[in-house]
């Protein structure tokens, strides 16, 4: 889909323990919902991470 979930700030992969804390938070639906000025939701708020458009290589 051209996306990645890495670390913020410093764009790395992120560890097994914030991939498992978001995904319960998203589960939750109300973290995803509610979002802060930079369009973050509050599970990548609490998980260190931001959602990054990358392009796809065509084939």
């Amino acid at each position: 889909m051209g996306l990645r979930v890495l670390s913020w700030p410093d764009n790395l992969f992120l560890r097994p323990g914030p991939i498992l804390l978001r995904t319960i938070l998203i589960a939750l639906v109300i973290p995803a919902v509610v979002t802060d000025k930079d369009g973050r939701g509050l599970h990548d708020r609490a998980a260190k991470s931001v959602v990054m458009r990358v392009k796809q290589k065509r084939a």
